[in-house]
């Protein structure tokens, strides 16, 4: 490990790289470096406010769902830089990424694909003010609190929040189908992205 990633490794005396990255974090994985030909890799973001409130992005397709900002790693891309080149696409905000909060594998993503999703925790550079910048892929965007979620919304979604709240190791996870949820968590179906 270089001595700018060894800096600030622990709890203590992190800080923002200029990248995004809170030191401590190692070299990035690249779509390159796996075989991805029957896997699509993704990388979103759960990104918190000083009040413990997620923001979340209203699709304006499939579902019209709410989601956490996020999307599919570009070829050469870390899962890392997609989650921060997604956030900045989708909603014009520069973060700091503060941990992986895992990896999960979701069989069938699309028809011919599976998924691994790549989710860090983040919160909002200080100088960054949250606003829909694609109105063909987002409609709105809100601060909620994690116990009052919006619907629709998927329970993939709710796991991927709540897993960033519990802060459990980071590990590789594999979901089922999904399930969508109405506001208030009541389940409307199941099935499909």
């Amino acid at each position: 490990m270089d001595e700018e990633h060894r800096a600030g490794h622990g709890a203590e005396g992190r800080g923002a790289r200029r990248d995004g990255r809170e030191q401590g974090w190692p070299q990035a994985v690249t779509i390159t470096d796996v075989d991805a030909s029957g896997s699509a890799l993704g990388a979103a973001s759960v990104i918190f406010d000083a009040r413990g409130q997620v923001l979340l992005v209203h699709h304006t397709y499939g579902r019209l769902n709410w989601e956490i900002p996020g999307g599919i790693c570009e070829p050469g891309e870390s899962a890392f830089d997609a989650a921060i080149r997604e956030a900045r696409e989708e909603i014009g905000v520069s973060l700091v990424v503060v941990r992986l909060v895992g990896t999960y594998w979701e069989r069938n993503w699309r028809a011919d694909r599976d998924m691994h999703h790549f989710v860090f925790e983040a919160r909002l550079d200080p100088s960054s003010e949250p606003q829909v910048n694609d109105r063909s892929e987002i409609s709105e965007l809100g601060w909620f609190s994690p116990r009052r979620l919006p619907g629709p919304i998927s329970d993939f979604t709710v796991r991927r929040i709540g897993d960033a709240l519990t802060k459990p190791p980071p590990a590789l996870w594999t979901i089922s189908p999904r399930r969508w949820l109405a506001a208030g968590g009541d389940a409307v179906e199941q099935g499909g992205s």
